[in-house]
């Protein structure tokens, strides 16, 4: 895996979590990492951050790849897309971290006998606490699909679905987080409120959640379990969880998801 070249076509911030982490964890090489982006300060940037190199010309490196991984924008795929299929390179392995666009519009562009890996990262792999689905069509054996799923191990978890819930995985993982500052924001604003400064009700507020996950993980227990522990009779606890049930919290947070995941089939 090491002396496997890798171009990168998009230096986003998806990308540059990827790169740093294969290049702090020795997966390859950084000389044989390859970065091409559309505006040069991104790319340099990152070729000075962690020795890997330019590419000025996308589709001499697209010939040198073994592995392209391609991360630009929904709107910018058509074009990318063509410049591949263009070029007579290596039987390269395509991956793409771009959202919505699945593998049987991929193959529109490419033919249906290139190896394609569609992955779904959400945001918080830049700070390797992410999650990314990975599929793949009947092209790509199992090592070369391991071999990817290993560049996206070291930024978080990873899970192998079907093509058909990725919206559902998008709906859920990918948005998941924006719901998360959603409700925290929420819990710091009534802090400050009930005269709580804004620098301790955050402190409190965040401990609170990574608590929480903690204790979800270590005990195996189901969050409704280690709630109803918490609201003894009569007491704080319960009364604030009577205006969440009152104002239909579940159903609301349930409904935002599935209207993501809806809008995420539309894309």
């Amino acid at each position: 895996m090491a002396e496997k070249k890798i171009l990168f076509i998009g230096a986003g911030n998806m990308a540059e979590a990827i790169i740093s982490s294969i290049v702090t964890e020795g997966l390859v090489n950084p000389e044989n990492i390859l970065v091409n982006n559309r505006t040069p300060y991104k790319m340099l940037n990152i070729s000075d951050l962690y020795g890997v190199k330019a590419c000025h010309n996308v589709q001499e490196g697209v010939a040198a790849a073994d592995i392209i991984v391609i991360g630009v924008k929904p709107q910018d795929m058509e074009m990318v897309l063509k410049s591949i299929a263009g070029s007579r390179g290596k039987d390269s392995i395509i991956v793409s971290v771009a959202a919505g666009k699945s593998i049987p519009y991929m193959e529109q562009f490419l033919g249906s006998a290139r190896k394609i890996i569609r992955v779904m990262p959400n945001t918080l792999v830049t700070v390797k606490r992410g999650f990314s689905a990975l599929c793949c069509n009947a092209n790509v054996n199992k090592e070369e699909f391991d071999h990817v799923e290993s560049l996206f191990k070291g930024i978080g978890d990873t899970v192998r679905i079907g093509e058909e819930i990725f919206d559902s995985f998008t709906g859920v993982s990918c948005t998941g987080p924006a719901y998360i500052y959603e409700f925290l924001e929420a819990m710091i604003d009534a802090g400050v409120y009930a005269g709580i400064s804004r620098a301790d009700s955050a402190r409190f507020a965040l401990q609170n959640m990574m608590g929480v996950c903690e204790m979800i993980l270590a005990s195996g227990e189901h969050p409704a379990i280690l709630k109803e522990r918490m609201a003894s009779p009569g007491g704080v606890t319960i009364t604030g969880l009577k205006v969440f049930n009152e104002n239909g919290f579940k159903g609301l947070v349930q409904n935002a998801v599935l209207e993501g995941v809806d809008r995420a089939k539309e894309l």
